[in-house]
């Protein structure tokens, strides 16, 4: 394990991870930050894993799609069946957005906090990096994928001395290299 290690950090090629969230993509969910941002003002079980309770699914399921900017259907339209394979395809594209976090350490003597145990929320931090550290405009960053939005804090943030305190990106790809899976 220690030499796959080793050459996940030594390869020339970016993550598979970084290089699925920067990849276009065809898919009809495409989780940005403004869409993270939409689902967390409605309080939406979908940024928590969920797919809606049956009390309060057409509306949670109208949020979301306003949110996705998803107007091939309305939740009005779709059998019960096609709605919880739909809310299924949001939960997966949400997923895959927080998956791009990094746990971060800041350098030693740096007091800042991250995240929301400071009152901050999880997007503000982001998006007020992304803006004032990164100099991306506020359309710019809303339109940024989570993914890639949180790939790019992420990098900054080591660019300025922080260090991955968990996982890289570059480990990641190790149980996908021993899967054999060879596609970004």
């Amino acid at each position: 394990m220690q030499a796959e290690l080793v050459s996940a950090e030594r390869s020339p090629w970016q993550p598979r991870c970084v290089a699925r969230a920067f990849r276009s993509s065809e898919d009809p969910f495409v989780f940005t930050v403004q869409t993270w941002i939409d689902l967390d003002a409605a309080k939406s079980p979908f940024l928590l894993g969920k797919l809606p309770e049956a009390e309060e699914a057409m509306v949670q399921f109208e949020v979301a799609f306003a949110a996705f900017g998803h107007r091939a259907t309305t939740p009005e339209a779709c059998d019960p069946e096609e709605l919880i394979l739909l809310g299924r395809k949001m939960l997966v594209e949400i997923e895959r957005g927080f998956a791009m976090r990094l746990q971060l350490a800041p350098p030693e003597g740096c007091k800042l906090t991250e995240g929301s145990g400071n009152g901050l929320g999880g997007w503000l931090p982001i998006v007020a990096c992304l803006k004032s550290q990164l100099g991306f405009s506020l359309a710019e960053t809303l339109s940024l994928t989570v993914g890639q939005a949180f790939a790019l804090v992420a990098s900054h943030r080591v660019n300025e001395g922080w260090s991955v305190s968990d996982e890289t990106y570059a480990h990641r790809d190790i149980p996908e290299t021993m899967e054999g899976d060879d596609h970004a």
